[in-house]
């Protein structure tokens, strides 16, 4: 999230490392979504004290 703030200040980084870091943010969203998924959830069930 810290990095999308500061990719929005216009002038602080060159376009192609805005556009990284977009790109980035939500390719890390898509993987936290899997992964936070019932699928995966199933799979590796939360162990028992």
């Amino acid at each position: 999230m810290v990095a999308l703030v500061l990719a929005a200040i216009p002038g602080l980084y060159p376009f192609w490392v805005v556009t990284e870091q977009i790109l980035f943010a939500i390719l890390l969203i898509g993987v936290s979504d899997y992964l936070q998924s019932d699928v995966v959830r199933t799979a590796y069930p939360k162990p028992q004290r």
